[in-house]
């Protein structure tokens, strides 16, 4: 049995609030006109002037998301696998971190960088569930990274209890999708072998390091130490991406 997750995908949420509704440069420019409007009575062009604005003040949230992100995986503290999975006599079989272990190591950085999270989940109907972590920044802007957890059993385990192993898998690489974090080797029972990226996403994650200026050392040690991008883990490609284009994006901002 392992706690390999798969299908993670991101998606972005757009906010309403957070940000004064005048500071925008559209909303300064538009001023004039949204006050025109309303002595008119111009119901359409007064809508028109609040979305435009609106749309703007979304985008500020959004940069200002991305560039706290890149602070906070720039500075996250290593989290240490100290839990032990033992045989019966006594033979170490793996070490590992769970949520709580991941959770303590990044909350003074978290806070720092104005992030808060939380989670939700949804059953599937054949096992398994959809586990989602909600990254919030303190401007408005959040996140949702949704992981797809397989059907999980222990030993000796009831069907609430397997639903429990899968809500904690689910939150541990949730959490870790969400925020870029790098376990180092993936904790599995030496069974199940690390599925590489294909050879377009080799090209595409290579061209991602060049245009943010990545180091790629760095990029292999995320990908649980990987000799080389043909080696570099599926399970962690899209995490790799996300983290090249924030940098990208605040490079291209200097």
């Amino acid at each position: 049995m392992t706690d390999e997750a798969t299908e993670v995908h991101t998606t972005r949420i757009p906010d309403s609030s957070g940000i004064p509704a005048n500071s925008t440069p559209t909303a300064l420019i538009a001023q004039p006109l949204l006050e025109k409007a309303i002595e008119s009575g111009n119901v359409d062009v007064i809508e028109k002037l609040v979305a435009m604005a609106e749309r703007e003040r979304a985008d500020q949230r959004r940069q200002l998301f991305n560039a706290a992100l890149g602070k906070f995986q720039s500075k996250r503290p290593a989290v240490i696998k100290r839990r032990k999975v033992e045989k019966s006599g006594g033979t170490l079989l793996y070490k590992h971190a769970n949520t709580d272990d991941i959770t303590r190591a990044i909350a003074l950085t978290e806070q720092a960088n104005g992030f808060s999270h939380r989670f939700d989940f949804e059953p599937q109907e054949k096992g398994g569930c959809n586990a989602t972590c909600i990254i919030t920044h303190v401007a408005g802007h959040e996140e949702r990274t949704t992981v797809t957890i397989p059907a999980t059993s222990g030993q000796n385990t009831n069907a609430a209890q397997n639903r429990g192993i899968e809500i904690q898998y689910g939150m541990k690489y949730a959490l870790c999708a969400a925020y870029g974090i790098s376990l180092g080797d993936e904790d599995t029972d030496g069974n199940v072998p690390i599925e590489p990226i294909t050879a377009e996403q080799v090209i595409e994650l290579g061209d991602a390091i060049r245009f943010s200026g990545s180091d790629m050392s760095k990029v292999l040690e995320f990908g649980g130490n990987a000799p080389s991008l043909e080696q570099f883990p599926a399970t962690h490609f899209k995490e790799a991406m996300k983290i090249c284009n924030v940098k990208a994006d605040r490079r291209a901002t200097e």
